[in-house]
């Protein structure tokens, strides 16, 4: 993935800044917080079972370089916080946005029969020519 900064994320969005440095940059986006990596977004999403907003700190702790959140949250010290209306379709947002600014290819899967593994072989087929992401709303969009 290419770079990306707070400024991307509030043009995307069009959502508020509550902390931190706007030109923070960040090189993924991760929804999981047991797979932050120092220098990505973390996007808390929130389930019927989770609510991703009770691992910011963690996040934090691990290196993310900023979060976006729907939630009142506590303002920490030096850290880069997003105040959004929904983290679901602010993480949607931001795709698209990187999506338009990069030009990035799409390929689009419909039918009833063989999806998962008409992705998988398109997956595999394009893992030579690019990296490809593939994340947990990728997984709930085929169930």
């Amino acid at each position: 993935m290419q770079a990306m900064t707070i400024e991307d994320v509030l043009k995307a969005t069009g959502e508020h800044f509550l902390s931190g440095d706007i030109h923070q940059t960040f090189n993924d986006v991760i929804s999981d917080s047991r797979k932050v990596t120092a220098g990505v977004l973390f996007v808390p999403l929130v389930g019927e079972k989770f609510d991703g907003h009770e691992f910011i700190k963690a996040a934090f702790d691990l290196g993310a370089s900023a979060v976006l959140t729907q939630r009142d949250t506590e303002l920490l010290v030096d850290k880069t916080i997003v105040k959004v209306e929904d983290t679901l379709k602010a993480f949607g947002d931001i795709a698209k946005y990187y999506k338009q600014k990069y030009n990035v290819p799409t390929v689009s899967v419909t039918g009833s029969v063989g999806e998962k593994l008409l992705l998988k072989i398109c997956l595999h087929q394009s893992f030579h020519r690019s990296i490809i992401h593939l994340r947990q709303w990728a997984t709930s969009i085929m169930k």
